[in-house]
């Protein structure tokens, strides 16, 4: 009886299974990579609506702040001891945004006695995006106007 080896295999049956286990890794590796760099994608995707999500989250606090410390409205929260108020609100949202691992600055336009209003700049980054924006606030009732 005659012993059959591989290297006496014409038929190309090796030749064809090893073919066929080629191409699946190939597949493999293929769709480890895409899911890989799509897992990627969504996590920048993440990071940008989180930054979003906390500037409006700093706004709408800050415009709180400002309703407290200027009285409704009454009195210019940029002034004298108001000023001193402010700078301990503004102090205690920036060390929480800071502890996300962001940079946020407040910056004073202007405050008007007659309307109740206050223009504020804040800037938010976390180093690549950045949050700039001008808004006027209704003192009296901190909402942005």
């Amino acid at each position: 009886m005659n012993k059959m080896t591989l290297r006496d295999d014409s038929s190309g049956q090796v030749i064809l299974l090893m073919g066929i286990t080629l191409a699946l890794t190939i597949i493999a590796f293929a769709t480890i990579f895409y899911s890989a760099g799509m897992a990627g994608q969504k996590a920048i995707s993440e990071e940008k609506d989180e930054i979003s999500f906390v500037f409006h989250d700093v706004r709408d606090t800050y415009g709180r702040v400002l309703r407290e410390v200027s009285t409704n409205g009454e009195q210019n929260p940029f002034d004298g001891t108001n000023r001193d108020r402010l700078n301990i609100h503004e102090t205690q949202i920036e060390h929480l945004v800071n502890l996300r691992g962001y940079f946020l600055v407040f910056g004073y336009l202007d405050y008007n006695s007659s309307s109740r209003t206050a223009n504020v700049t804040v800037r938010l980054s976390d180093g690549t995006t950045v949050y700039d924006d001008t808004i006027r606030y209704n003192l009296i009732t901190g909402d942005v106007g």
